[in-house]
C-alpha cells in the first residue's frame, strides 16, 4: 500500500483515536457518510470566520452578534453564536491577523489551518473555536501550530486561546517549548506507526465515545 507520508493535525487525531478510521479514509479512500455533528461544526466555523469580513474592529459584543444574525440558520446555532459574540468582547474586538490560515510544510510533510491567529500588546496568539471543552485534544493542536508557524515565521509563538462555544468558556494557555517538541515528537511517532502498520497491513479498531459520529461507522460495522 503507498502513502505519501503527507499529515494534517486531523489526521494526526483521527489515527491516535482510531487507526482503522484513518485506513479508510486515507488508503481505502471510502467516501464519508454524512454527520450532522461534523456538518454542524463545519458550518459554525465558517460563520465565525466571515465575520470579520470588512470589519477592522467591532465596537461592542452586540455588532458581533448583528452580523451572526445574517447566517442564515442563526436560530440553529443561536447558543454558539451568542457565546461566540460573548467571548469575543472579553478577547478581542478587533479583526484577526489572520483567519483560517494555511500552513505547508514540505520538509516535515505536515498541513495545517489554523482557526485564527491574533497579534495583542505584540504578542502573537494562536487561536482555536471548538465546541466543547471535552475535546481532549486542544493542548496538542495549538502546540503543533505553534510549532510549525515558528518554523515558517522564525518567531517565538507562546500564547494559545480556546473558545469553548457550546461551554461560553476561554482557555488561555501557555505554550511551553517542551508543548511544542512533543506535539512534533507525536507527529514522528504516528507517521513512523503508520509505515509500520502499513507494511503490516494490520489497522486495529477502536471503540469509544468517538464511533457514534464517525463517518465511516456503517463501513466499520460491516467489516
Amino acid at each position: 500500500m503507498v502513502w505519501s507520508g503527507w499529515l494534517s493535525k486531523s489526521q494526526i487525531i483521527q489515527f491516535l483515536t482510531c487507526p482503522y478510521s484513518w485506513y479508510l479514509a486515507k488508503i481505502r479512500k471510502v467516501k464519508q457518510k454524512y454527520v450532522e455533528a461534523l456538518e454542524n461544526g463545519k458550518e459554525v466555523h465558517k460563520a465565525l470566520e466571515n465575520v470579520y469580513i470588512g470589519k477592522e474592529q467591532f465596537e461592542s459584543k452586540y455588532e458581533i452578534l448583528e452580523e451572526l444574525k445574517k447566517h442564515k440558520r442563526f436560530y440553529a446555532f443561536k447558543e454558539q453564536f451568542e457565546n461566540f459574540s460573548d467571548l469575543a468582547s472579553q478577547y478581542t474586538l478587533k479583526r484577526p491577523l489572520f483567519r483560517e490560515y494555511k500552513i505547508i510544510d514540505k520538509n516535515n510533510k505536515m498541513r495545517a489551518i489554523i482557526d485564527r491567529i491574533d497579534r495583542i500588546e505584540n504578542e502573537l496568539y494562536v487561536v482555536e473555536y471548538k465546541w466543547s471543552s471535552q475535546w481532549p485534544w486542544t493542548h496538542f493542536e495549538l502546540s503543533l501550530y505553534a510549532s510549525l508557524l515558528e518554523n515558517k515565521w522564525h518567531t517565538p509563538i507562546r500564547k494559545g486561546t480556546v473558545f469553548y462555544l457550546t461551554d461560553n468558556t476561554i482557555e488561555m494557555i501557555e505554550i511551553t517549548n517542551t508543548m511544542k517538541n512533543d506535539a512534533i515528537k507525536t507527529t514522528n511517532n504516528v507517521r513512523n506507526e503508520i509505515y509500520k502498520k502499513l507494511k503490516d497491513d494490520k489497522f486495529e479498531k477502536r471503540t469509544g465515545v468517538w464511533c457514534e459520529n464517525c463517518p465511516y461507522k456503517e463501513v466499520c460495522l460491516r467489516q
